[in-house]
């Protein structure tokens, strides 16, 4: 795992959770200017300190971020990324509860980073190295 870890939302969480549009590879979506990303940002160096685990996944460990009402699931992978994967309003005992929405993604294959989202972080480390 590397020394420094990086902060960034998958791809699905930019567009599906956080209602923004994907921008062109000259923006780090680590950097995008949104709360959910700046705690992201705030963590990543100590991550998964501090965070509780979301219980409704056993493996991989996956864990939660809070900002008001609402909650964040993320994941460290094994290059010292850590992941925003999703982010959900908290209604507990509701059918629409973060965490339950959180196991569903799971389940369907579509919480953790895809390739699509590693795709984008080497395509970004050439964009740069290009205007560089």
């Amino acid at each position: 795992m590397g020394d420094i870890r990086r902060a960034r939302p998958t791809i699905r969480c930019v567009i599906e959770d956080l209602g923004v549009e994907l921008p062109g590879l000259d923006t780090d979506l680590g950097e995008l200017d949104d709360p959910w990303i700046a705690e992201l940002r705030r963590i990543a160096a100590t991550s998964p300190t501090g965070q509780k685990r979301i219980l409704a996944i056993d493996h991989p460990l996956v864990y939660r971020l809070r900002i008001s009402s609402e909650r964040g699931a993320t994941w460290l992978d094994e290059d010292g990324v850590v992941w925003l994967c999703a982010v959900r309003r908290r209604e507990e005992g509701s059918d629409d509860d973060a965490f339950a929405w959180f196991a569903d993604l799971h389940q369907d294959g579509r919480l953790l980073p895809t390739d699509e989202d590693r795709l984008r972080v080497r395509r970004r480390r050439r964009f740069v190295r290009s205007v560089g």
